[in-house]
């Protein structure tokens, strides 16, 4: 019997709910196929499902080795940490520590703001109170070892439940991991936001409400998800010049972005091929790399516990009618005076997707130019707000 045949009745067993038979068929297939971590996977999903948690485990373990379809793996893994020793176990395993005193978000309020941070005191005051402005009122931070003030700034700003691990970002799927875990804990079930520090929601109507009343208007729409574009923001002059003050709005100091906004276009993307791939932006005219930057971006949407959270939050696990035809921004303001050398610092880390491969694009730039802007007169606008971009296609609005 040909593997893809196997692969076929595997599938079948497992939909009809015959368990043992499915495992058999699995077992064949990556028998014969050794690097088909998916069905690794499915053998560590199929096992768990029936508590056998040591070879759910084995089998975690044998996907990870072939680096695929990690979102799945992170998801599964805390489903199985969870079910070994409860909630507690996951918190352990991920080194997850509380680090602040005040009651936590309760069950029913309408968003939960969540941020993965280091290093970000310059950018966490305004993230916090712009999107406080916008109606979010509780923000869930996990923070990795940070050293420039910020877990004394969590712990001390009201609406702030905030978690810190000295776990390696790349270990954790980027962060997201960490915040799969405190959700499971403390928000099981409804809408939250997943911004960066440096990363501001623009999207049409936010003159006029607020984004609870935003998620209302999604859930009348039957939807769950809202998708965005990144947009990159930044100065008229050099990046070595383009100084912000902590707490700071960084659209004073970041005026411009790229009337090219993007560079090209595929439907169907991302691994669950349901939702449109946007590419390019100003990174990639100016610092330009073979496989492009991925500026797509899904950082409102409702969670449960079949919500699979995903590196980046670049994309949903979610059916592609469950994603709001709208379309947000994320006005991006990474192109500080710190950026170069905070590149390098992310560069010895290794932490970031692909060895940090932006950061060495960004910092090849910086040392064969250390005046480098990414000001261009005949590709720069002024940014001036949401109805600009419905303008220039950037965001979309609803029905």
């Amino acid at each position: 019997m040909s593997v893809e045949a196997r692969l076929r009745m595997a599938r079948g067993w497992q939909l009809a709910g015959r368990v043992d038979a499915a495992i058999s068929a699995y077992e064949e297939v990556v028998a014969t196929v050794p690097t088909y971590d998916q069905g690794y996977i499915e053998l560590a999903r199929l096992h768990l499902g029936r508590g056998d948690l040591d070879d759910s485990f084995r089998y975690l373990r044998l996907a990870t080795e072939h680096k695929g379809h990690a979102n799945q793996i992170h998801k599964i893994t805390v489903d199985a940490l969870v079910a070994r020793g409860g909630i507690s176990e996951a918190f352990a395993h991920y080194g997850l520590s509380r680090i602040d005193d005040r009651p936590l978000a309760p069950p029913d309020a309408p968003v939960v703001a969540c941020l993965i941070v280091r290093n970000e005191a310059l950018r966490l005051p305004y993230v916090i109170d712009y999107h406080r402005k916008l109606g979010v009122d509780h923000f869930f931070v996990v923070d990795n070892g940070s050293e420039d003030g910020s877990v004394e700034w969590l712990r001390q700003t009201t609406g702030v439940n905030a978690w810190s691990t000295t776990m390696a970002y790349g270990e954790a799927n980027w962060g997201l991991t960490w915040m799969e875990v405190v959700l499971r804990a403390h928000r099981p079930r409804g809408w939250c936001l997943f911004v960066d520090a440096d990363e501001l929601l623009t999207y049409p109507g936010d003159d006029r409400w607020s984004i609870p009343e935003l998620t209302g208007q999604l859930e009348a729409e039957g939807v769950s998800a809202l998708p965005a574009v990144m947009l990159d923001l930044y100065s008229d002059r050099a990046v070595a010049d383009t100084v912000a003050r902590p707490g700071q709005d960084p659209r004073e100091v970041c005026q411009f972005f790229d009337r090219r906004w993007h560079h090209y276009v595929t439907e169907s993307h991302g691994p669950f091929l349901n939702q449109r791939g946007y590419w390019g932006g100003a990174r990639q005219r100016v610092f330009p790399k073979v496989e492009n930057y991925y500026l797509s971006k899904v950082p409102l949407l409702r969670y449960d516990r079949d919500r699979i959270l995903t590196g980046g939050q670049h994309y949903t696990n979610g059916p592609a009618n469950q994603i709001s035809s709208r379309r947000a921004a994320l006005i991006h303001t990474k192109f500080f005076s710190s950026l170069p050398d905070g590149a390098r610092q992310e560069i010895d880390r290794g932490e970031h997707y692909d060895g940090a491969v932006d950061y060495r694009h960004y910092v090849d730039r910086f040392e064969k130019d250390e005046g480098l802007s990414l000001f261009d007169p005949e590709e720069s606008v002024r940014y001036e707000g949401t109805a600009q971009l419905v303008a220039l296609g950037v965001c979309r609005e609803g029905p």
